[in-house]
């Protein structure tokens, strides 16, 4: 039998979802062992929203911290609930989670598995688009160059038909690191450009800075380093 919470307790509980990261350490780290006890002593209901912002809070504290083992025990938790109340959206957040952390495990095979089952299964043009992007990156690490191209190529006509401009941009930047490590400089060079001209116009200058940094590496690995030097100095404009 589960125990019915108060309504002051309740308030309390959706005020520490929203402001988790606001409270200083310690505090997080009880307040988040009081949420693992509401999980172990089943105090929420399966309908309760509240039980699926717990688990996906959890997950995304522990995955901060870089305790990744129990980071993915919540996302499967949460790809339980919503596999036991047939929730489309539950499942496709945790199982992107959950491609995530496997991704940062190292466990490529089991984030590409993720990733490709996500755009298989949602309509959302901008999931599809982020899939596509992770995979690249995902393919890019295995040394799989043209299928990482193919994912890449593909989020970018999509970004182009949303009208995304900075995921559009960060979309050429893979690309042009994906070029660079191909040896491929002028390909490199020209989506860099394409990048940078994006972050330009929307002002992004944490953006600019790493764009202009692999620039400057695009000019180092090829030996012009006069242009470098110029690309380098630009970016202290952006980091300073």
């Amino acid at each position: 039998m589960k125990d019915s919470l108060s309504d002051d307790k309740r308030k309390e509980l959706v005020s520490w979802v929203k402001g988790l990261f606001s409270f200083e350490k310690d505090q997080v780290q009880q307040i988040c062992t009081e949420f693992e006890g509401l999980i172990a002593d089943q105090i929420l209901e399966d309908q309760d929203p509240l039980l699926e912002h717990i688990l996906f809070t959890l997950a995304q504290y522990y995955g901060m911290s870089r305790r990744l083992d129990k980071s993915k025990h919540f996302v499967n938790l949460a790809i339980e609930l919503g596999t036991r109340q047939k929730n489309k959206d539950i499942l496709l957040r945790a199982r992107s989670n959950l491609a995530i952390i496997n991704f940062e495990q190292g466990q490529y095979y089991e984030a590409i598995e993720e990733w490709e089952n996500m755009i298989a299964s949602t309509d959302s043009p901008r999931l599809i688009c982020s899939c596509y992007q992770n995979l690249a990156r995902a393919f890019t690490i295995s040394a799989k160059e043209e299928e990482a191209m193919k994912c890449c190529y593909r989020a970018i006509e999509m970004l182009q038909d949303i009208g995304d401009e900075e995921a559009l941009a960060n979309s050429y930047n893979s690309l042009g690191n994906l070029f660079r490590e191909l040896h491929k400089t002028d390909k490199a060079l020209d989506y860099f450009e394409k990048s940078r001209t994006i972050y330009e116009k929307i002002d992004n200058k944490q953006r600019l800075a790493m764009i202009y940094n692999n620039l400057c590496l695009v000019y180092i690995d090829s030996g012009d380093y006069d242009n470098a030097l110029t690309i380098g100095t630009d970016a202290l404009d952006y980091v300073l």
